[in-house]
């Protein structure tokens, strides 16, 4: 098992196993919020140009960009995705959006931060089991006792 950090979304398209995207501004927080709130559907978008269109196409979508966008659409904040309906599908534009699509070709991507840091730990567990991914990232005491 290798842990490897990436320098630059490139060196991101040859992974071909579990990716972690870990973000720690409003990106990952507002997924998770969006998901808490009770929306079945997220899609997340790389760019701006691509999101806008899909926005016009579908307008059951709530929009959340962390970039100006010329479609109704609020900002990347955690505290607007939990105001949000849950019966609208969400859409996100945002840096954490830029680093999961960079990862395209691994097998899965998961989107982590503080929100959801102990949930995320878990599943790595599941997708990395017997390969001991724990043992390289999270060996620290106080999480293990947290679990």
């Amino acid at each position: 098992m290798n842990v490897l950090i990436a320098k630059n979304k490139e060196e991101c398209s040859a992974w071909k196993g579990v990716s972690v995207v870990f973000d720690l501004l409003c990106g990952s927080t507002t997924a998770c919020a969006l998901l808490e709130k009770g929306k079945s559907d997220i899609l997340l978008f790389p760019d701006v140009e691509g999101a806008e269109k899909f926005a016009r196409e579908h307008t059951d979508f709530e929009v959340f960009s962390e970039w100006k966008m010329s479609v109704p659409f609020q900002h990347d904040s955690p505290f607007l995705a939990g105001k949000s309906s849950a019966k609208k599908p969400g859409l996100l534009v945002s840096g954490v959006s830029l680093a999961a699509f960079a990862c395209h070709n691994s097998s899965v991507v998961f989107l982590g931060g503080f929100c959801n840091f102990f949930k995320l730990y878990n599943e790595l567990l599941f997708f990395c089991w017997p390969n001991r991914f724990y043992n390289y990232i999270f060996s620290y005491k106080n999480i293990k006792k947290r679990l």
